[in-house]
């Protein structure tokens, strides 16, 4: 099957790249929703204090070692200051971005 013309290559090569970055997107969102559905629920003890942090790949620590992010640095820090039990949630989320 031959193309007639050079308008009809266009379209398909648009389309193709259109087709790989749905892919690719849904390839990403899939991984964020394995990431957020794998972590554990968090108990909370009576009289302590919560620190939500939400945000991004940085702040889920996707980089970093295990206890490398900083939420799970701030919850020691904090526990340490001497102004009670505080339990650090880490909110972040890898694929999401300020517009989310």
């Amino acid at each position: 099957m031959g193309f007639r013309s050079g308008r009809d290559r266009l379209l398909l090569v648009a389309g193709g790249f259109v087709a790989a970055l749905l892919l690719l997107e849904a390839g990403l969102q899939a991984g964020a929703l394995v990431c957020w559905s794998s972590r554990s629920r968090v108990a909370i003890a009576p009289g302590g204090r919560v620190v939500l942090c939400v945000g991004d790949s940085h702040t889920y620590g996707l980089e970093a070692t295990d206890g490398a992010s900083y939420p799970a640095q701030l919850e020691p820090i904090l526990n340490g200051s001497g102004t009670g039990r505080w339990k650090v949630v880490n909110g972040g989320w890898p694929g999401q971005d300020s517009w989310d």
